[in-house]
């Protein structure tokens, strides 16, 4: 009997919070991961799970992942306004005080932005995209990692 290995390169996914949402969120990775695996190439690959009384380290599961979904204390897994964003900027630029950005480009589309930067400490490449209102406000915004 031959076993072979999953389609995609691994994609590790940490996860904050494991309430309602964020067990969700966990049970549904794994199932949508050949999905996702074939739309992207990429297979989405659960790393760890924090939350506030598990004792994990916050720090190691930002060292494993790729991508860290935030799901604690907030329902929908969605920050929305500067008095949300702004606290776990702050908390990121704490933890990583060399942070450091080179620009590749900048796509400017007809209502969104994609900024194509390196990030310097781990080397990989970001893609950050941001989506305008009517107003020219930021609707919505996400990240996308090499």
């Amino acid at each position: 009997m031959s076993t072979t290995e999953p389609p995609g390169k691994p994609f590790r996914v940490g996860l904050l919070g494991h309430g309602t949402v964020g067990s969700a969120f966990a049970e549904l990775l794994p199932r949508q991961a050949d999905r996702i695996a074939r739309i992207t190439g990429l297979r989405p690959v659960l790393s760890g799970v924090v939350t506030r009384s598990n004792g994990e380290s916050f720090e190691e599961l930002l060292e494993d992942s790729d991508l860290i979904v935030e799901l604690m204390g907030v329902a929908s897994g969605v920050l929305k306004g500067k008095s949300a964003i702004r606290p776990c900027w702050e908390r990121g630029l704490a933890a990583h005080p060399g942070l450091q950005f080179e620009l590749h480009c900048v796509l400017i589309g007809v209502d969104s932005i994609a900024i194509y930067y390196r990030s310097t400490p781990k080397s990989r490449m970001v893609a950050e995209v941001l989506k305008f209102g009517d107003d020219g406000q930021i609707v919505s915004g996400s990240a996308l990692y090499a």
